[in-house]
């Protein structure tokens, strides 16, 4: 009897074991499942493929698969030579918009910072570069630093290398493009204004030299004057 028990139970375990297989969802299938089991191959050797070049390297590599070097060679070579070109006009654009020659005084410096700061829906960027010998970017980057006043020396020098651009403006050997050489050439009469005071930082080093010393010889007075 339990036998029989036994050998239906067995029975009925096996049919429900098979249900189950044959129930068992199937794993999804890849829509390429050789291209993905390809590059799996060559990233276990290290070699570095994008998803939206994968097929056009694997193309190259299919005359002959010993060949998968020097098809990863010239496609990392494409890709380093596109990228450098990217790179290059970036810096090319970034120097060109933001490191032309200096044309502006110290005293029109200010004088754009205190217009951007005191009427700034008036004089935007696009505005004062239409009223100064300036572009729209250098404009920018001169209104994102704060204003701090500078020593007479450090003005001289300013303004000395800004008037030494614009004498090789005039004569031709500063290198610009042409439409912004004629442009800027329209303020070369222009009236410069004066310094305002404020901006000279007034250099304290002196007056604390002698501030030190007539301490020492009230220091010395005193010491004098409790010894008697």
């Amino acid at each position: 009897m339990f036998g029989l028990k036994l050998k239906y139970f067995l029975n009925v375990s096996e049919k429900i074991i098979v249900r189950n297989l044959r129930n068992r969802q199937r794993p999804e299938v890849s829509a390429n499942p050789g291209l993905n089991k390809r590059i799996q191959a060559f990233q276990e050797q290290g070699i570095k493929i994008e998803d939206e070049d994968a097929e056009e390297f694997l193309e190259k590599s299919n005359s002959n698969f010993y060949n998968v070097g020097e098809a990863y060679n010239e496609h990392l070579n494409e890709t380093l030579i596109g990228k450098h070109d990217l790179q290059h006009k970036i810096v090319k654009e970034k120097y060109f918009k933001e490191n032309l020659p200096n044309l502006l005084t110290w005293s029109e410096k200010e004088q754009i910072r205190h217009l951007a700061t005191t009427q700034p829906d008036e004089w935007t960027p696009q505005r004062i570069a239409e009223s100064f010998p300036v572009t729209v970017p250098v404009v920018k980057k001169l209104l994102k630093y704060p204003w701090k006043p500078a020593t007479e020396e450090r003005i001289a020098r300013h303004d000395a290398s800004a008037m030494r651009n614009w004498r090789e403006l005039k004569e031709g050997n500063l290198n610009i493009p042409e439409d912004l050489k004629k442009r800027f050439l329209k303020f070369s009469e222009r009236q410069i204004p004066p310094l305002n005071q404020k901006s000279i930082k007034v250099d304290l080093t002196q007056a604390e030299k002698i501030g030190e010393f007539e301490q020492i010889i009230q220091t010395c007075a005193k010491k004098d004057n409790a010894e008697k």
